[in-house]
């Protein structure tokens, strides 16, 4: 997710030559930060992406200089600067895990605390299990933090297939819609999708919820069944088993960042997890 700005430069008023072969490789910044530039051989437009983990890509055309380019950031300074704010928040409301011991993961909405136990007794190949309100990291030995991260996601990863494909064939006893085949992705911006031959599609990360939300994801897709849009139609048959679909709706909307920590490449971070 990533909030966009277009303007369209009058390339032309500014006697650039758009015949030119050569192209512009002259750096450009805002606030001291290296803004990526990506050049397309006939855009006459500037695009601007601000990304939650703050970096910021500029496409334009070839030709167009670079001097062109940073009085366009210089214009939509104050526009930078909101949706840089936001994601600022965002990232203090979810800060990066460090893998410690006592720290909080979310699991089926429920907070369970990272503990770790360590010695000869425990299993030869390092593994995650829940008991109780703990999610405890077994190993002969001490872990470094990307292999403990790496298990808690296997984890995640494993109990939300098992789970998700349990929820899947409950409701669709329910609805009497049944899929052709059920698929798991790490997706970023959909928490599921069903196509035109019946194959749903779920974001295993929908695990990090409570059952709530992840039962009106699956609902949603098993619907899709019937109706293969978002018509009248469409709506009143999730409602019917799903009434306050509305509110879980926009709780997964606003709360996109919260499964985060499970990426593979985290979205409000620079840093490659």
């Amino acid at each position: 997710m990533f909030h966009q700005l277009s303007f369209f430069e009058e390339l032309f008023s500014q006697k650039i030559d758009l015949k030119k072969k050569k192209t512009v490789q002259d750096q450009v910044y805002f606030r001291d930060s290296v803004v990526e530039v990506q050049r397309r051989a006939y855009q006459r437009s500037l695009n601007l992406l601000v990304r939650p983990n703050g970096a910021l890509k500029v496409t334009a055309g070839r030709t167009v200089p670079a001097k062109v380019i940073q009085n366009f950031l210089l214009k939509n300074s104050n526009w930078i600067q909101t949706h840089l704010h936001q994601f600022e928040e965002l990232r203090r409301k979810y800060p990066p895990k460090e893998y410690v011991a006592g720290e909080p993961f979310l699991f089926c909405g429920e907070v369970l605390r990272l503990k770790f136990i360590c010695g000869s007794d425990q299993p030869r190949k390092p593994q995650v299990e829940r008991v109780k309100n703990e999610l405890l990291v077994l190993s002969q030995e001490s872990l470094e933090k990307a292999v403990v991260r790496k298990l808690v996601r296997q984890f995640y990863e494993t109990e939300a297939k098992r789970i998700l494909t349990n929820k899947v064939e409950e409701m669709s006893e329910v609805m009497q819609l049944f899929p052709l085949q059920i698929k798991f992705r790490s997706l970023k911006s959909q928490w599921g999708s069903c196509s035109s031959k019946g194959v749903i599609q779920l974001n295993w990360r929908l695990i990090t919820f409570p059952e709530k939300l992840w039962t009106y994801v699956i609902v949603h897709e098993l619907a899709h069944l019937r109706h293969a849009n978002h018509s009248a139609n469409f709506w009143q048959l999730v409602e019917s088993y799903f009434p306050d679909y509305k509110l879980s709706r926009k709780y997964l909307a606003d709360h996109h960042y919260e499964v985060d920590f499970l990426a593979l490449k985290s979205e409000l971070y620079l840093e490659e997890l």
